[in-house]
């Protein structure tokens, strides 16, 4: 289809209606397109209301910081967003919308959001909130026990990976929990017992033991349970969890290693149909299951 040409009356009256009524209404009074209207406009060297003439910007830098933007705006026939937008775009106004670059106070790493007030990325920020900075912080009430716990995550992945992320007893592979064969109470009473200057009651040392009992814990003292595994070996003797619990009330209950064997050793004959208590080698229960518990 042949494009129309623009006519004489047509393109006066684009330069007449073009300040007052913009390129919208302007393409709809002459059964034109818009984009065929800017690209007259730009032949002609037109600028629509949205464009600021060189009058109105001289306007602006003269009266700037001496009259309101309100009133600069109505002298203007303009919003007063626009001229404030047009004040901060020739840097007449301090408001400052594009703030520079943030980065970690800690480590340096650059901020991905600049727009918020973050003094920390998300690596450091966690280490920046324990102790006393933290908002739950309580005068350092928890017990050691509490402490540990969360610095042995790393442990328990390790051990999960390890065991192949299924559990060693039914093999499920849900809700998977990290049993400790080398007993929670015996790590704790061997780093007590190496550091005895550090004191259980006093907020600092206590990070510092939580910590070390973390770096105590090796592969071979956890094995892979699931949710109802652990929880059967842990119910099976429960007055015996009761007498091993200390007098603060600190530390993980378990049961002692002849009952987690037992146990085992049930679940094998469940599994396998043989009796595992006698004295023939079952060549068909995995060895390596009872092996791994008995360490």
């Amino acid at each position: 289809m042949a494009r129309r040409p623009w006519t004489k009356d047509e393109e006066r009256y684009l330069a007449q209606r073009i300040q007052s009524d913009g390129v919208t209404q302007c393409a709809k009074a002459l059964d034109r397109p818009e984009s065929s209207v800017y690209h007259k406009m730009q032949r002609l060297g037109l600028r629509d209301s949205r464009w600021w003439t060189d009058e109105e910007i001289e306007y602006l830098n003269a009266n700037h910081g001496k009259k309101t933007m309100r009133e600069i705006a109505r002298h203007l026939g303009r919003t007063t967003t626009a001229v404030q937008s047009r004040a901060i775009k020739y840097g007449l106004s301090k408001k400052n919308y594009y703030p520079p670059d943030r980065y970690c106070i800690d480590c340096g790493k650059k901020l991905g959001n600049k727009y918020l007030n973050a003094k920390r990325c998300a690596s450091c920020r966690p280490a920046s909130l324990r102790g006393e900075n933290s908002p739950h912080w309580h005068g350092g009430v928890s017990s050691l026990y509490k402490v540990a716990r969360h610095r042995q995550q790393e442990w328990r992945k390790a051990v999960i990976k390890r065991d192949g992320y299924e559990c060693h007893l039914c093999g499920s592979n849900r809700r998977l929990h990290v049993h400790h064969i080398r007993p929670y109470t015996v790590i704790r009473d061997f780093i007590i017992k190496m550091y005895p200057y550090l004191s259980t009651s006093n907020a600092e040392d206590k990070e510092i033991l939580a910590q070390l009992i973390a770096d105590e814990h090796y592969l071979e003292d956890g094995i892979t349970l699931c949710y109802d595994c652990h929880r059967k070996i842990h119910a099976e003797k429960r007055g015996e969890l009761l007498e091993n619990r200390n007098a603060s009330g600190d530390g993980n209950q378990q049961p002692s290693q002849s009952n987690v064997v037992s146990i085992v050793d049930w679940k094998v004959q469940r599994l396998t149909g043989e009796d595992t208590q006698t004295n023939k080698p079952d060549t068909s229960a995995p060895l390596s299951i009872i092996d791994r518990v008995m360490i």
